[in-house]
């Protein structure tokens, strides 16, 4: 079966301490995901930066928050095993465990609410809500909304930039690109309004000192290149 949701976990990661034994959190990944029912194709479905399966990282991110709810606790660095609460709830709960039954403890209550205060004024505590995805998984999804976001602001900025402020960006950037170095005003525009391409010359010293220039064929507008226009010995 697909990795089921992020809460999904909290029963079967339960339910694999119940014998009271200490286990390091990461002995225990495969057996809470045969408990869950999850095949091995879909064992190596990725989160979204491609560091970790999925299921991993939600069984992961269940430890910490089973732990804050006190049916869990830690034993060392990287080691724990099931309360006397967790036993407990298991024998009360039959069913799947969810955040709102974590909410019935005031520990995990007192973690999910966030205590704000603006200037003087108190303001009441909000509920920090818990998503089907882990807290990882949440910030690569909105890592990648904010980045599409950025490049589409950025593409109409460069979109409305005159011709001459468009060769200037061009060159500006093939310097922060390590081209020209740290040489101020390595980077000239020598771009002509009009002229359907974009011209530039970035200065470099490393053994030879080179004269790139970077132009844009009348061909398209897809097509770039870099072209070596001069080549001398560093004096």
């Amino acid at each position: 079966m697909p990795v089921p949701d992020f809460q999904s976990f909290f029963r079967p990661t339960l339910e694999a301490l119940q014998d009271g034994h200490e286990y390091r959190w990461r002995e225990i990944r495969e057996t809470v995901a045969d408990l869950t029912g999850i095949s091995q194709e879909d064992r190596e479905d990725l989160v979204p930066s491609g560091a970790e399966p999925r299921y991993v990282n939600r069984i992961h991110w269940t430890v910490p928050y089973l732990a804050k709810a006190g049916l869990v606790m830690t034993t060392k660095r990287g080691y724990g095993r099931i309360s006397d609460r967790g036993l407990a709830l298991l024998k009360q709960k039959p069913g799947k465990i969810i955040t709102s039954d974590l909410d019935e403890y005031p520990e995990f209550l007192a973690f999910r609410t966030a205590n704000r205060k603006a200037g003087s004024q108190e303001v009441a505590p909000v509920i920090v809500s818990v998503s089907i995805e882990s807290p990882d998984e949440q910030l690569d999804a909105l890592y990648a909304e904010l980045s599409a976001d950025l490049a589409d602001e950025l593409l109409a900025q460069v979109r409305a930039l005159t011709p001459q402020q468009f060769e200037i960006l061009v060159v500006q950037l093939l310097v922060a690109m390590g081209y020209g170095g740290s040489v101020r005003d390595a980077g000239q525009a020598l771009g002509r309004s009009d002229d359907n391409g974009i011209d530039g010359v970035v200065k470099q010293k490393t053994r030879w000192d080179w004269t790139r220039c970077a132009s844009r064929p009348s061909s398209g507008p897809a097509m770039w290149a870099a072209r070596k226009c001069e080549t001398f010995p560093a004096a």
